[in-house]
């Protein structure tokens, strides 16, 4: 495989998309994490990309000169072996000789002495620590087997550079910080820091100092680790956290196709959809076609019990089996490459609603950069609410033009497909194909296949274009009153259409539907993905 090693400061998609040969289409997927306690899940199938942690007082714990190098070299050597990708994350904190020349701001951050991370010192420690590790990565026979790095904007952890975001890092930072507690060792003893080796406050001057901080630790992962055509992750979120800006972030941090946008905490919450952070992301990977890569925080039962339950009708409540799969339909609506998930929830993938969500997103992901790639379309009809509007279906490549035809099923049974489903109740409903698809798909043999709930009473016909005619399926009957998959074999795929290219009529009853999906047979985009 071709290590890309040209930087290219401009974002256009086919730049993203050949960036770097180990972030190919043939590795978007599942991603394992936290995988503590049981490695051999690293070896599923279906888990396509690793992740790699150590921590910076484990790399440099005497002084500045001297590494163990073990654990590091341990997770690329486990990556080679299995011939998957990488995610290289190197966690804090600090180790703690480095509060010889830096302040301890007086207090902890996960179990480490919390040190002024933006003093000019600090930051010399630590991008020579980025240096070293980028020379270790390119010194090593498998170094090609490296997808990527998160960034850590701090000292404490790689998803934000406030110290109160997440674990209660140092409460006393920010406007409500006392200086006063500051120390510094000095001939064997922690004593008052002085005000003078201060820099300014980060919030100060329009955060003008955090700003100039975040964007040097931005600077010194890219110059690191894009010349070995090594991909670096960050969450876009600051922005939102910090009152950076979008405008900003884009000026300062996303300037490269070499940048992957990285969010956490996927649930299962309607309203995490209209989130302004998820239409921040959203934003960044579909519309402007970057690489995503999102962290499941919890696995599902702790997520499940430690958030509030979506609660249904008559009182149902999502289970387990619901959650995963619905979180993977909403990282595949962001447009998320990678899908980082715990242990937990892996060695459940042979539970139906688990494996088939794993399934659908190593199918589907990142497909929306490649309408000549993907194996498929699909559309999941579905609703999700913000406080002030709503957004109907989930998919690529196919959109219901006639959303009213159908009434949103918010609990149909305890399936995982029970979540997300629709009942048609009006005389058919319509959809069209994108015309990128539908140009490359153009006269193949592909396969339409519609899941709905097969009640008795409930009947329904497809109808498409074929050989340049209107053709009508037969009818398609309910008895079982399980969820199925029908079939439609069509010999030569014709979705140029410039208003309908297929419907749903509806015969007797109000059939419910989960997923129409058009699977494309060529051999080779078919041997791609198996």
């Amino acid at each position: 495989m071709r290590i890309f090693t040209v930087i290219i400061l401009v974002f256009l998609k086919e730049a993203v998309c050949a960036a770097s040969d180990m972030a190919d289409s043939a590795y978007f997927g599942i991603a394992s994490i936290w995988t503590h306690t049981n490695d051999d899940v690293e070896e599923f199938p279906f888990v396509r990309v690793l992740q790699g942690v150590t921590y910076w007082k484990k790399l440099q714990p005497v002084s500045a000169d001297q590494f163990d190098w073990c654990q590091f070299d341990l997770d690329m050597n486990r990556a080679a072996e299995l011939k998957k990708p990488m995610v290289i994350q190197i966690n804090g904190g600090a180790p703690e000789w480095i509060f010889a020349e830096v302040p301890w701001v007086g207090g902890t951050a996960r179990n480490c002495r919390a040190p002024q991370f933006w003093h000019p010192i600090y930051m010399k420690h630590y991008c020579n620590l980025l240096e070293k590790v980028a020379d270790r990565v390119k010194s090593s026979p498998h170094r090609k087997w490296v997808l990527g790095i998160r960034v850590q904007p701090n000292a404490f952890n790689t998803e934000a550079w406030r110290w109160d975001f997440h674990h209660g890092e140092v409460l006393k930072a920010g406007s409500t910080i006392d200086r006063s507690q500051w120390k510094i060792l000095e001939d064997g003893k922690w004593v008052p820091a002085g005000d003078a080796i201060y820099p300014p406050r980060l919030e100060d001057d329009d955060y003008a100092v955090a700003k100039q901080y975040f964007a040097a630790v931005v600077r010194a992962y890219k110059e690191a680790f894009h010349p070995l055509g090594i991909y670096t992750f960050i969450r876009p979120w600051i922005s939102f956290e910090c009152g950076l800006g979008n405008e900003w972030m884009d000026e300062h941090v996303y300037t490269s196709p070499l940048m992957v946008v990285m969010g956490t905490e996927a649930s299962a919450s309607h309203f995490k959809y209209m989130a302004p952070r998820a239409q921040d992301y959203k934003r960044r990977c579909i519309d402007r076609g970057m690489i995503g890569y999102y962290e499941d925080v919890k696995n599902t039962p702790h997520q499940m019990s430690t958030r509030t339950r979506k609660k249904f009708p008559a009182g149902a409540t999502q289970n387990d089996a619901q959650e995963i799969y619905w979180r993977q339909l909403y990282k595949l609506y962001l447009g998320v490459t990678y899908s980082a998930t715990y242990e937990q929830d892996l060695e459940r993938y042979r539970e139906p609603g688990f494996s088939e969500a794993f399934r659908l997103f190593n199918k589907y992901a990142g497909m929306y950069l490649y309408p000549d790639k993907t194996p498929g379309a699909f559309v999941v009809l579905c609703e999700f609410d913000g406080n002030k509007e709503s957004l109907r279906n989930i998919g690529y490549y196919i959109t219901q033009i006639d959303p009213d035809a159908v009434e949103i099923v918010g609990h149909v049974d305890a399936d995982y497909r029970g979540y997300s489903a629709a009942r048609l109740t009006s005389e058919k409903m319509s959809f069209r194909v994108d015309k990128a698809f539908a140009a490359e798909t153009q006269g193949e043999t592909v396969k339409i296949n519609v899941t709905w709930l097969a009640e008795r009473g409930n009947e329904w016909q497809l109808q498409f274009r074929h050989n340049k005619r209107i053709k009508t399926s037969e009818v398609v009957s309910g008895s079982s009153g399980r969820w199925k998959v029908q079939s439609f074999i069509i010999s030569k795929a014709d979705f140029r259409s410039a208003k309908v290219d297929f419907v749903i009529l509806k015969k007797s009853g109000e059939p419910i539907f989960h997923m129409i999906e058009i699977e494309r047979t060529n051999p080779q985009v078919v041997k791609k993905f198996n």
